[in-house]
Order: C-alpha cells, then structure tokens, then sequence
C-alpha cells in the first residue's frame, strides 16, 4: 500500500513544467512585451500548433516556449501553473491525445494475523504421598506480513500547451535563415525568409509577405542589421 501511495505522490509533479522548453530571448521580451505579466494568464483552446503559432504571432503574440509530453492525464490547471511561472499572457491549451494504456505488477505488502495457542498441565505432591495436577491452555496473534502483486493500469496521452506574450514589435515580422537550396539559388546565406507578418505592423504596412526574402534593409546586408 506504501508502494502504491508513492506511485500517486510521484504523479503529483507538474509535467507540463516538466517538459517545458524555451522559445524565446528573455532580454527580447522584457524590452517589447506590452505589459508586465498578469497574475493569472488567459487560457485558450488550440487546434493546431503549427498553424495556431502563425496566427498567434500574426496578432502581436510572441511564444515564450511550450510543453510537450506523454504521461498519465493531466490537468488544464497544471498547464495555466506553468504559463505563471514563466510569465504568459496566454496559455494555448490542446485537447489531450490518447495513446496506450500500459499495464505493470506492483508489489504490495499485506499485513496478516495468524492465531496460535499452547497447553500445559503441572503436577504437585504434598509430604503426605498426595498429588494434584492442574491444566492450562492460552491463545495469542502473532502478526506478520505478505507479499503480493496487483496490477496497475495507466493511460498515457499526447499532450501539449504553447505560452505566449503580447508584444509591440518594432518591425512585426518573423523570420528564418535560408534553407540550403535557397540559398544556392539566391547565391548567398546572408539573406532571411518571412515566416510571418503582425497585422498592422510596419512590415503589414509595406505589404510585405510571408514567403518573401530580404537580403538588405537599409543598404546594409542582414547579418549587418542589429538584432538580425
């Protein structure tokens, strides 16, 4: 009964801190976020995470990081606990997945009483050639234990939460290095491919586009940019 109280307790860790993984600079986010961090962050249900985080940053949110795990069911609480620690606006929170079910014998101790008992008998002789003999018996519990095994069922799941921030940012795009068969077509790697655009933005405003390379701003080469 121990073993499996500390299999419950052992549960009882935040998986969704756990699993978290960084996204983002914190000296980024510090300098552009909105507002500080709420005492409560917002929660929202997900559909999609790759698509989920193109929209998310097309609406001035930038991702803090995510949490992604497979374990025993947890809670959208535990994921709201994590996206406080780490300072969200918002939590994007995913419908768990179910996986597999994984069966295991745990051993268990049983406590027993086992029953026992003892007989006697004396006998006295006086000066006089006389004799008596008296009889007895008693019982008693002796207690022990017992080793057994029970099985132990857990459902695993897929689950995930991705924790951003709103953000004023100063160009509102985002973007990657090149792939390698990009750049060789574009005969350099000191160029960025738009990933997104902030509607509203700067870069919203000179119609720039998701897809679209930039190789210079300002006539210098983007390896040049500060902050590129």
């Amino acid at each position: 009964l121990m073993i499996v109280g500390f299999l419950a307790l052992a549960g009882c860790a935040n998986p969704y801190a756990k699993s978290y993984k960084s996204l983002s600079n914190p000296e980024y986010i510090a300098a552009y976020r909105t507002a500080p961090a709420p005492a409560e962050p917002t929660l929202a249900l997900g559909t999609n995470p790759v698509q989920d985080v193109q929209t998310y940053y097309e609406n001035s949110y930038e991702a803090l990081g995510f949490s992604m795990f497979s374990d025993e069911l947890s809670t959208q609480q535990k994921a709201i606990e994590q996206g406080r620690v780490v300072g969200a606006d918002l939590v994007v929170y995913y419908e768990p997945v179910y996986q597999r079910t994984n069966t295991q014998a745990v051993p268990v101790s049983l406590p027993t009483q086992q029953t026992v008992s003892s007989y006697g008998q004396a006998t006295a002789y006086n000066n006089y050639g006389g004799s008596a003999t008296a009889y007895g018996s008693s019982y008693g519990t002796v207690s022990g234990q017992q080793w057994t095994a029970i099985q132990v069922s857990r459902d695993s799941y897929f689950q995930t939460a991705t924790y951003y921030v709103r953000t004023n940012q100063p160009l509102g795009l985002h973007f990657r290095a090149p792939t390698t068969a990009e750049a060789q077509a574009l005969g350099t790697q000191r160029a960025v491919v738009i990933t997104s655009i902030v509607r509203g933005s700067a870069a919203y405003q000179a119609d720039l586009l998701p897809g679209d390379t930039i190789l210079k701003a300002d006539n210098l080469s983007v390896d040049q940019i500060p902050n590129v």
